[in-house]
């Protein structure tokens, strides 16, 4: 838990995550400007439910929201230090299995081995997210050729690294700028994808981890999966009148048309028990997963409708809208409606907010609790095209990851949708 008054407030959430990356320990940070309550964000690892293990510490607190992965919420400045303690002594409480702690590494390849082929066959065991998660690669006895700071305030990196049989490979390291790398030579961890720019295809690498080279561990975990019956209507001519009245629905998205939009955010009030109808196809297995765990239904009907609108600019203009109309009323944003009414995830939201922000036609004032931000307006100013182009990528992940997995869900097997844990 981190407090400091003069963080910027639109970012934590995602700072947050970025520590939790790196450090693999759950993580609150808070804003704590002299004279008002502190507020901010929590992220946690596999095997933590954060959001329950700050709810037991409501006593301390103003208000809280969230679920296992992440929360946000607001506490009296004077109770941050009780808050510290009592939120690590909870914690203990509200651990879940996880399986074995450490990252997992899926395959160890050497340099030499690497190419756009091998990226291009991975790419056809998307869509990655939480449940499918990228594949993680390593490589040892790697010693640092070069070593470059980018971006326009020197925030990024880019390394050079090479192995004993001089193959190199360039790496990005989003956000690695302040981070000491280990002496001597280093077994890296890394993912892979392709960089297209300017009509160009190259390989790029992305920083994982990295460690003084040494022997790895690899852990195998065996998974035990559960029955729940499961009626696959997705290649169907459905109508809602052919579906339990007494399901719970998820049917999110701008294009609808005549059925009513129902949200995931009301899936804490409905009755545990009962059917579940996804008409919309979901946006991730994250999504999927909490919905089966949250409910424990019955039966799951699969519909899987095309009711969003996934690329880039309907997302952005999606997003602006709605925040156009927050600064025509309240200027407050909360993060997992505007995901719930445009059917996405909520890091495609956030990574919106900051590309609207970048590109200077709002401005993130700051973060409640609940994870709601205030948003002014823009000066409208020309942004940076080196911190655009690295915004715009990012967006442009998060998006991929959602069509694929909406593909995904439409095309897959039963037994490989996981819906029965």
């Amino acid at each position: 838990v981190l407090a400091h008054p003069q963080w910027h407030a639109g970012i934590v959430g995602i700072v947050a995550s970025r520590i939790v990356e790196e450090f693999h320990k759950p993580t609150v940070l808070l804003l704590n400007p002299p004279g008002e309550a502190a507020r901010g964000s929590a992220r946690s690892t596999p095997g933590v439910d954060i959001g329950a293990s700050i709810a037991a510490c409501a006593d301390l607190l103003i208000g809280h929201g969230g679920h296992p992965g992440a929360a946000g919420l607001s506490l009296p400045a004077e109770n941050v230090d009780r808050f510290r303690r009592e939120l690590s002594r909870q914690i203990e409480h509200h651990r879940i299995d996880a399986g074995p702690d450490g990252l997992r590494i899926d395959a160890e390849v050497p340099f030499g081995d690497l190419s756009l082929s091998l990226v291009e066959q991975i790419d056809r065991l998307a869509p990655f997210g939480n449940g499918n998660p990228k594949p993680v690669f390593m490589s040892r006895r790697l010693a640092v050729a070069d070593d470059r700071r980018i971006g326009k305030d020197g925030t990024h990196r880019k390394l050079l690294l090479e192995d004993s049989n001089g193959s190199k490979q360039p790496v990005i390291w989003f956000r690695g700028a302040d981070v000491e790398l280990p002496d001597g030579a280093i077994d890296f961890a890394y993912s892979l994808s392709i960089n297209e720019y300017r009509g160009e295809r190259s390989l790029q690498l992305g920083y994982v981890t990295s460690r003084p080279a040494e022997v790895v561990r690899i852990d195998v975990v065996e998974v035990k999966p559960k029955r729940l019956p499961i009626h696959d209507l997705r290649e169907e001519m459905v109508q809602p009148a052919d579906l339990p009245s007494d399901a719970f629905w998820l049917a999110e998205g701008t294009a609808l048309g005549d059925l009513p939009f129902r949200s995931r955010l009301d899936a804490h009030r409905s009755k545990a028990g009962c059917p579940l109808v996804l008409w919309s196809s979901p946006p991730s297995q994250a999504l999927t997963n909490w919905l089966v765990e949250t409910l424990k239904p019955s039966a799951v009907y699969l519909v899987g409708q095309e009711t969003t609108d996934d690329s880039l600019d309907g997302v952005l203009k999606a997003v602006a809208g709605m925040a156009k109309y927050a600064l025509s009323r309240d200027c407050r944003l909360p993060i997992d409606r505007l995901a719930a009414r445009i059917g996405t995830t909520e890091a495609v939201i956030r990574h919106s907010l900051l590309w609207l922000e970048m590109k200077n036609l709002i401005r993130l004032v700051e973060w409640e609790s609940g994870d709601v931000v205030r948003i002014d307006a823009g000066d409208g100013s020309v942004p940076d095209e080196t911190d655009r182009r690295i915004l715009q990528a990012e967006l442009d992940e998060q998006l991929a990851e959602v069509r694929a997995y909406r593909r995904f869900f439409k095309r897959a097997k039963l037994a490989d949708l996981r819906l029965d844990g």
